[in-house]
């Protein structure tokens, strides 16, 4: 965990607010660079990428103030706009080689990814909740085995 937050403010400021949303919601990287500006709200209902289901998350007034304010003047539908196309949103490689870049210059060798902050929003969610059938909820699992992968990864050396 102190490693990630040694990273963060590195990284470049859009991966940076998409893995600090990551972090507070447990939304997948892909599923947040393709939020759209006319859907932040405090309470943000998607259809994941991944497995089509919809999901609500809830963001707190900080959080959604940063995107809004990230995204005011982008000239993009899109929170994290492509920084070639801004009819595009932002790619999750993107964000992936930024983290992999930031690590390579200060010498982290532990494995990063925009999937690891996932993973701290499991943790924390079970560290405050105490049930792994809420985090799976959250994070949209199948399977509860994967959910316990996820909040007990904090344990895994």
């Amino acid at each position: 965990m102190e490693t990630v937050q040694k990273i963060l403010p590195h990284l470049q400021r859009a991966n940076g607010l998409v893995c600090e949303v990551a972090c507070k919601t447990g939304l997948r990287v892909g599923d947040i660079v393709a939020l759209r500006k006319d859907k932040l709200n405090s309470r943000v209902y998607l259809r994941q990428e991944k497995t089509g289901q919809g999901i609500r998350v809830f963001l707190n007034k900080k959080l959604l103030q940063k995107l809004q304010n990230f995204s005011q003047n982008n000239g993009s539908i899109f929170v994290f706009p492509h920084r070639f196309d801004k009819m595009q949103h932002r790619t999750r490689q993107a964000v992936f080689k930024d983290i992999k870049k930031i690590c390579k210059i200060y010498n982290i060798s532990c494995n990063i990814s925009p999937h690891t902050f996932r993973k701290i929003y499991a943790v924390n969610y079970f560290k405050k909740c105490g049930s792994l059938e809420k985090v799976q909820k959250r994070l949209g699992h199948k399977k509860l085995e994967t959910t316990m992968l996820y909040a007990r990864s904090d344990k895994i050396k």
